[in-house]
């Protein structure tokens, strides 16, 4: 009966975090209100896709050293820097 409950412990601990998912909806947040962060296209060059508004939410796609890859709700896919100097 023990090595059963040890059989079923262990199912549990690894298929729940495969089941589990991290948060993948975000907020565009800027140090002052009214102002908007940047849409790269690239992390490589930089090329501004558009300008996101402080508030705005976007599905965050995954993590990259400095920058969030983002999807916005018009459908529109590129990079935020994690933590914007300016806004």
């Amino acid at each position: 009966m023990i090595s059963s409950a040890k059989y079923v412990a262990a199912f549990f601990c690894l298929v729940l975090p495969s089941i589990a998912q991290a948060q993948s909806v975000g907020q565009v947040e800027c140090p002052r209100s009214g102002g908007y962060v940047y849409l790269y296209s690239s992390m490589i060059t930089l090329d501004v896709r558009t300008t996101l508004q402080c508030g705005e939410l976007v599905q965050i796609t995954g993590r990259y050293d400095l920058y969030f890859g983002v999807r916005t709700a018009k459908g529109e896919i590129g990079y935020v820097r994690w933590r914007a100097s300016s806004c």
